[in-house]
């Protein structure tokens, strides 16, 4: 075992590096020397542990690329997976989204490992988090049909979820794709497993498993199947602004409008709030202050002050109409340097923000500029360094969240764009002066 080891050379230049105690004093160099490999062999073993951890935590962070998109080189989905060594000739693949509202941490695990137990034994699995919950993609290979492959994952799920209700003390609800059979199908189906994540929260507590089949709409002729939740109207709403689309903006604004005044009492109250509340978020997502977007001799500003004062809907209505046409004008009609690249950035960000990847990096290499000279070039345009309006982004969406919906800290989290609700919690702080459970105790409190 010690032939190898020269021990002039093996002691001195090993010294240094190996742990204490571990050689006993006065131990002769046999012994020295037979410790000294014992303890090198299992530096060894642990080190491939670590390597093999590493190269699958690179593969797994290199599917949850191509399922999301690559944002900087756009990358077809076979090309992505051609270029990152990701085999998609393996056959079958489905994935399963679990969700377990209200656990905790151990929870979730113990969740993963039961699920873990039914499917490992037949299957090749890959984990990833989207959203705080766990996805799996599964590789039946070529051993299984896509029937047969489906319905031995659709009963580990069911049996998994009875494991789970007795062993948590939780609801899981359980998302399956479709079997697919290359990489862009897969992306696909990652598409509609997350419309199927969000339908889902929609559903009774008794619902254990979600399917294809069972998501409404669903029409298997239909090459274009995985889209079929029909855009939220904030996001299209969003979508329209950040895409300088104010005609449709307007229009989805007066929707809204005519909504709230369905109800005489109530929507007249929130009325004047939520066309306030509305224009501000918009000069914020556009990084312009109301007094600025100018035409005609008055500013959005006065039209929002006049909203404020009048009691006479036709008017409120009018102004409404102004504030979005000094917008298009100002935006679509006039030299505003926010239209060249620092507005390509906003609606670069506005469009990917909800993917934790993206970074200040991401988007200089989207723009093909340096992040010197990006950074400085967009703080001249607007005000405020890249990182910030990052930040600014998804906070102002993290308060919306917060405030019109009942999703915990970590949920909002995700959504917008932070791997934690840990690290929203800090980056809020840091920007709100307040924690975000404390912002909307603050809200619903002003809302009594």
């Amino acid at each position: 075992m010690t032939e190898w080891i020269d021990p002039d050379f093996s002691i001195e230049e090993l010294n240094g590096i190996m742990p204490e105690n571990l050689i006993p004093e006065g131990a002769d160099n046999e012994t020295r020397l037979t410790l000294t490999a014992k303890y090198l062999y299992s530096e060894y073993l642990r080190l491939q542990r670590k390597l093999s951890a590493k190269e699958q935590q690179v593969q797994e962070l290199a599917i949850e690329k191509l399922l999301w998109g690559d944002v900087v080189n756009r990358l077809s989905p076979a090309a992505f997976a051609e270029k990152y060594g990701l085999n998609m000739d393996d056959g079958v693949f489905l994935l399963v989204l679990t969700r377990l509202p209200g656990a905790g941490a151990g929870e979730s695990v113990t969740a993963r490992t039961i699920l873990d137990g039914l499917l490992s034994h037949r299957f090749k699995l890959s984990h990833f988090n989207s959203r705080g919950e766990n996805i799996i993609l599964i590789s039946a290979g070529k051993k299984y049909r896509e029937a047969e492959a489906f319905d031995i994952v659709f009963d580990a799920c069911r049996q998994a979820c009875i494991s789970i209700e007795e062993r948590c003390r939780a609801n899981p609800i359980v998302c399956i794709s479709n079997p697919v059979d290359d990489a862009e199908s897969l992306r696909k189906s990652f598409q509609t497993l997350m419309d199927m994540r969000e339908y889902s929260m929609s559903l009774p507590e008794e619902t254990r498993i979600l399917t294809i089949e069972d998501f409404p709409n669903y029409s298997p002729a239909d090459p274009d199947s995985h889209q079929f939740m029909t855009m939220s109207v904030e996001k299209q709403y969003i979508n329209a602004v950040v895409a300088h689309e104010f005609d449709v903006a307007l229009q989805l604004t007066k929707d809204k409008i005519s909504s709230l005044l369905e109800d005489n009492i109530s929507g007249r109250r929130t009325l004047k709030p939520f066309i306030e509340s509305r224009i501000e978020a918009t000069a914020d997502l556009l990084m312009v202050t109301t007094s600025a977007v100018c035409a005609g001799g008055s500013s959005v500003a006065d039209d929002l002050e006049i909203i404020r004062e009048t009691q006479d809907l036709n008017q409120i209505i009018a102004q409404v109409e102004n504030v979005f046409s000094k917008l298009d004008s100002f935006f679509n009609h006039s030299d505003s340097e926010i239209k060249g690249t620092a507005g390509k950035v906003i609606r670069f960000v506005a469009t990917n923000y909800q993917n934790p990847a993206l970074s200040v990096e991401i988007i200089c290499d989207e723009m093909g500029k340096s992040r010197s000279y990006l950074s400085r070039m967009f703080k001249e345009s607007t005000g405020m360094n890249l990182l910030d309006y990052l930040h600014t982004t998804r906070i102002n969406e993290a308060k919306r969240l917060l405030t019109e919906s009942n999703l915990s800290v970590a949920e909002i989290g995700e959504k917008v764009g932070y791997y934690s609700g840990w690290t929203l919690a800090r980056v809020f702080k840091r920007y709100e002066g307040i924690t975000p459970s404390a912002y909307r105790d603050a809200y619903r409190k002003n809302d009594e």
